[in-house]
């Protein structure tokens, strides 16, 4: 049996830039602060700033001027205290309801915002991009480094709510191939080619922690564990391309990898989606929704914490 690898020492401080991977669109995925300042007037922006209920920031504290707010829950359903299995994608009608009320329309850019203090406010950003796409919204972008890096940089800040007016937004696609369920995760499990890559905290995996919401420890039989936290550099902006796709080698992990993030609900799951991608270009990428949860809860399965690690 092989010892558990603590993919921490194997990281290596290398200098990063923001520019990742580029969609056809003009907009890529993940827009500088440099960029924004100078899209700020635009008519067609929409800046969506995406925060949670224990951020020490609070939206009416201080936001980038023009912003809208949105809870990190808006687009879920399925809260801890209603299900086992919590934070479900919306339906299409749910969707298209919250984003009208955003005043999001069909030719709407939108750039979506975390807090950005801590690493763990990136998922409210990914969550939110992921099920964006998965709705087929195009011009879509993230913010790298969040609100965080635009005040460190001494940018404008507004206290002033900005007055929404009801946008038109419809969906006119689903694009499935970015969410993966209980049949893609069991298929992956006996395909070499395809790589399912727990997200979580390195004591979630080997089942020293776990949330409430899953009653048994561990991690799914034959993943890999990568945290998703590990995207990121030290100022909460996303690693380069070139050094996501590094470390990615380190686990013999390439882009000819059809890979499956996963998480214990769907959220950190969709850091690492976003990463791999929308940032290096990593074309094979989607995320368990429900992730752990499902796994336990509703196919009634059961967990590893064996650390060995497969490569």
């Amino acid at each position: 049996m092989k010892k558990f690898m603590s993919i921490a020492a194997l990281l290596f401080i290398l200098s990063a830039g923001f520019v990742g991977a580029q969609e056809d669109s003009s907009l890529p995925a993940l827009v500088t602060t440099d960029w924004l300042a100078q899209h700020l007037s635009d008519s067609n922006l929409v800046i969506l700033e995406v925060r949670s209920g224990t951020t020490s920031i609070q939206f009416p504290d201080g936001h980038i001027p023009g912003a809208v707010y949105a809870s990190s829950v808006y687009f879920q359903t399925n809260y801890p205290t209603q299900t086992d299995v919590p934070y479900d994608l919306p339906t299409k009608e749910s969707f298209e309801f919250l984003v009208r009320k955003l005043g999001i329309n069909q030719d709407s850019t939108v750039v979506i915002v975390n807090a950005g203090l801590i690493p763990k406010d990136i998922m409210c950003a990914t969550r939110t991009a992921w099920t964006f796409d998965y709705f087929g919204m195009s011009n879509i972008a993230v913010l790298d480094g969040g609100f965080g890096k635009w005040k460190r940089e001494g940018r404008p800040i507004s206290k002033e709510i900005a007055q929404v007016t009801l946008g038109d937004y419809a969906v006119t696609s689903i694009q499935p191939e970015v969410l993966a369920d209980y049949a893609d995760v069991r298929a992956a499990l006996a395909d070499k080619n395809s790589v399912l890559l727990d997200s979580r905290m390195v004591s979630d995996y080997i089942g020293t922690t776990k949330q409430d919401f899953i009653p048994i420890a561990g991690h799914i039989p034959g993943s890999i564990n990568y945290f998703a936290d590990f995207m990121l550099n030290a100022d909460l902006t996303f690693k380069s391309a070139k050094q996501i796709a590094f470390e990615m080698a380190l686990l013999s992990i390439n882009k000819d990898k059809t890979i499956i993030t996963l998480c214990n609900s769907g959220q950190f799951a969709t850091t690492n989606w976003f990463a791999l991608e929308k940032v290096a270009g990593f074309h094979n990428v989607s995320s368990y929704d429900d992730s752990v949860s499902d796994w336990v809860n509703n196919q009634k399965l059961p967990l590893s914490k064996d650390e060995a690690i497969k490569l």
